[in-house]
């Protein structure tokens, strides 16, 4: 996933499920490719300072070549005689789910609550007291739904679609003050879903308990 901040700086997210061969290798090219496609502005190119690229990897193994044993690792361009960074503007940040134990009772900042998050979310069956529902609770909502079946997701992507078209009817249907047009439009509606239902080879009585069509209105589709 590539992202971009606040200043322009980009972001390449990524979660690896499985070490590989050449790990670092791909990760330099990630990176060294949102360099080369910066545009400069012509002549005088280098009056302009370069974009930010980091790459951030979420990892469920623990890298050959680590640097040591917490969970983070940081890299960045920097002079190996003296230490100090030598540019700042290019970096990579490792997170090795496997080299983190902490507890619940055990966390101490928002890195350690994340991922305590990350490591644990396939066995999360609520959000834990200590995590800002505010913050945490739309990862919730797109990890509940990677659990759903697909007849399950088709439903409720299905009421997402159905309350917001519905909605957009009924301000259609004020805005103009044609009743006729709300009751035509909600018929439509579940005529569509209707449909959709029947390429998905639902039960007839699932789909009239869902539309409030009859059945035979659904056979005739």
């Amino acid at each position: 996933m590539l992202c971009t901040g606040d200043q322009g700086e980009q972001f390449i997210v990524e979660m690896q499920r499985a070490a590989h061969d050449n790990f670092e290798d791909r990760c330099i090219f990630y990176l060294s490719r949102l360099i080369h496609q910066q545009k400069l502005p012509g002549k005088d190119n280098w009056k302009t300072r370069l974009k930010e690229v980091f790459l951030i990897a979420i990892l469920d193994f623990k890298m050959k070549n680590s640097l040591g044993d917490h969970y983070l690792q940081s890299i960045l361009l920097v002079n190996t005689t003296t230490g100090k960074k030598f540019h700042n503007g290019l970096g990579f940040k490792f997170l090795e789910l496997p080299k983190f134990d902490k507890k619940e009772d055990e966390l101490e900042n928002e890195l350690d609550k994340w991922t305590y998050m990350l490591k644990h979310m396939h066995s999360l069956d609520r959000i834990p007291h200590y995590l800002d529902k505010r913050i945490f609770q739309k990862t919730f909502n797109i990890a509940e739904m990677g659990r759903l079946s697909a007849e399950q997701q088709f439903l409720y992507e299905t009421h997402l679609q159905d309350r917001a078209d519905y909605e957009s009817t009924i301000e259609y249907a004020t805005n103009k003050g044609i009743e006729k047009g709300l009751e035509k439009g909600k018929l439509e509606l579940a005529v569509e879903i209707a449909r959709k239902m029947k390429l998905e080879n639902f039960d007839f009585i699932k789909i009239a308990g869902f539309t409030a069509l009859s059945i035979e209105q659904i056979e005739s589709l």
